[in-house]
């Protein structure tokens, strides 16, 4: 399986890849730390089309997960960092990938169900 890592070098970053790793998985780490000033001149929506980010509507994040699944990644993993976010907003996003990205997407895969957990 080949599993992109979103966040790959903050504080659980690291941890979780090391334990793909040992798993067999093949991983692909992403963090916009090194790059957050270029990344801060372009616009939310360039940001999203590019699949840098994903975020926005149900639509969008769909879009953001299919650009990831047709470059061959079969499961994506977000290290959300929420300390900046209030609380409610970040309930309403969780809730809004269960409800609405994440049966979209299983809905498209062809894939046998994997687990989630590490």
């Amino acid at each position: 399986m080949s599993v992109l890592v979103i966040g790959a070098t903050g504080f659980i970053g690291p941890r979780l890849i090391r334990r793909l790793i040992a798993r067999g998985e093949s991983v692909v780490g992403m963090d916009l730390t090194p790059g957050a000033a270029a990344f801060g001149q372009m616009d939310p929506d360039t940001l999203c089309e590019r699949g840098i980010i994903i975020a926005g509507d149900p639509e969008s994040c769909i879009r953001g997960v299919r650009l990831y699944e047709d470059a061959g990644v079969d499961q994506v993993i977000s290290i959300m960092q929420t300390e900046t976010i209030p609380h409610e907003r970040a309930m309403s996003s969780i809730e809004m990938f269960g409800t609405h990205v994440i049966p979209a997407c299983r809905a498209a895969s062809h894939a046998k169900p994997v687990a989630a957990g590490v």
